[in-house]
Formats: C-alpha cells, sequence, structure tokens
C-alpha cells in the first residue's frame, strides 16, 4: 500500500508566498499579475518618494543633507525589488535570468549613450531602433507571455500561490 497522498489532496495544498519574498527575492517564479502588481508597488514607492523629496523636504534635497541620502534608500530597495520581479518573470518563462541583459539593461545602456551624446545620423537611428527592438522584446516576453506551465527548472508553477 502507497504512503504518499492521493493526488487530489496534494493538489489541495494551498501554498503561500511572503510578501518580502515576492517583493525582494530573486529566487523562485511569479506569474504575470503578481509581477505587474509588484511593478505597481515599486512604482508607488518612488513616486512616494519622489513626491515627498519635491514637496516636503525640497529644500533639504537641494542642499544634499541627510534627508536626501535617506531618499534614495527606498528608491534602491525598490531598484533591487524590481529586478528580483523581472528575475522571477523571467525564470517563469523558463529562461535563464541573463535573459535580463538583452531585454533590459542593454536598452537602458543604449538609452544612456543616446541621451549623454550628441549622437546624430544613421548611427543613431540604428542605435534607437536596436534598443526599442530589444526593449520591445523584453516587455512582451516578460509582461505579457504566458509562463510555463507546471513546474520547471526555477520551481514549481506559480499560478495558485498565494501571498500571506
Amino acid at each position: 500500500m502507497s504512503t504518499s497522498a492521493p493526488a487530489s489532496i496534494a493538489a489541495a495544498v494551498v501554498r503561500t508566498m511572503t510578501w518580502a519574498n515576492w517583493l525582494h527575492s530573486p529566487s523562485g517564479r511569479i506569474n504575470r499579475t503578481k509581477f505587474w502588481l509588484g511593478i505597481a508597488i515599486h512604482w508607488g514607492i518612488w513616486l512616494a518618494t519622489s513626491l515627498f523629496g519635491l514637496f516636503v523636504a525640497h529644500e533639504q534635497v537641494r542642499s544634499g543633507g541627510l534627508v536626501s541620502w535617506l531618499l534614495i534608500l527606498p528608491i534602491l530597495a525598490s531598484l533591487w525589488g524590481i529586478l528580483a520581479l523581472l528575475l522571477k518573470r523571467i525564470r517563469d518563462r523558463e529562461k535563464t535570468a541573463w535573459m535580463v541583459v538583452p531585454m533590459v539593461l542593454i536598452p537602458a545602456i543604449l538609452g544612456v549613450i543616446l541621451r549623454r551624446t550628441e549622437m546624430d545620423g544613421p548611427v543613431a537611428i540604428a542605435l534607437g531602433v536596436a534598443g526599442f527592438g530589444l526593449w520591445l522584446w523584453g516587455f512582451v516576453e516578460i509582461g505579457f507571455l504566458e509562463g510555463t506551465e507546471g513546474e520547471n527548472e526555477f520551481g514549481l508553477d506559480p499560478v495558485g500561490v498565494r501571498l500571506g
């Protein structure tokens, strides 16, 4: 006689993910809903921090005081959180985390290069189109395409995982 639980009981087990793991840990997988919700939370933190710095602590931020340095902390935490969400979402698509480099990092670097230099002409157009193409590929791949069904090498299927 088998000692393992029937499949119906195993399927009824509720898996949970802590909020800290969801928003800041790069391990595991998340589905599209949790990805977009996490992105919205982190952008909300950026917006709140920016508005506080702009309207409440304007003089302290301009003078480069302690407040300006303290405002950097939530922004850095959110930047890390967004990277963690990207990595988990890429893994849900059963792709290596290194895919963030062509999908996110290279378009960002190309954008900075084009903004910081006064480059124009066909080279600037080619770099702009390449950067936009890579960004669009990443945007669709990470944000809209369905993840791998079932377990993959990066973890269990995130569908049905509750936050707790």
